[in-house]
């Protein structure tokens, strides 16, 4: 149940059946905004969306919406590793 995590310019991307996950700084600040692709709704809807001034709080949040999309808490942790050593790479 792995999920695929890429790195495309400066957004770091994990994607899972239909939700997809972004992680992106902007200025000061990281953004986290989830998507889904529902039939029902169309495409491409946003369930979720967090600033945080914290790395440390972006990788937490990016654990928590991974983790609760996959139900699997070591999917979560490998995605938020590899997002925080992303986010250290643009500092």
């Amino acid at each position: 149940m792995v999920g695929e995590d890429r790195v495309a310019g400066n957004v770091f991307t994990w994607s899972f059946k239909r939700a997809q996950l972004t992680l992106s700084q902007d200025g000061d600040s990281w953004c986290v905004v989830c998507w889904t692709e529902s039939p029902l709704l169309g495409p491409n809807m946003v369930t979720y969306e967090a600033r945080h001034r914290q790395p440390m709080h972006a990788a937490w949040d990016v654990w928590s919406r991974v983790k609760r999309a996959t139900e699997d808490g070591e999917e979560g942790v490998r995605v938020a590793t590899q997002a925080a050593q992303w986010m250290s790479s643009k500092q």
